[in-house]
């Protein structure tokens, strides 16, 4: 139910830890204008680790290939395909 939204915030968070969001509304309030590289950082080719792969899990792994990252996912079990 509530496993592709909380997919989206992942991403989002991944993106904005990444891009370092926080210092660049920063910068922005002080009209400085700072082109560092930890403001362009990519994710593609990043390496994600998951634990757990339940529906929120899946769904976040499935968003992340999407963005050409790498996952990696912790189980208990193993993965093992759905059946519903």
């Amino acid at each position: 139910m509530y496993d592709t939204p909380i997919a989206e915030w992942n991403i989002a968070m991944m993106i904005n830890l990444a891009r370092d969001l926080r210092g660049l509304i920063r910068h922005q309030e002080q009209a400085v204008w700072d082109r560092d590289k930890r403001f362009q950082h990519e994710l593609r080719g990043a390496v994600v680790g998951l634990w757990g792969y339940g529906g929120i899990g899946r769904e976040t792994a499935r968003l992340v290939k999407a963005l050409g990252l790498t996952v990696h996912v912790l189980t208990r079990h193993g993965v093992s395909p759905r059946t519903h």
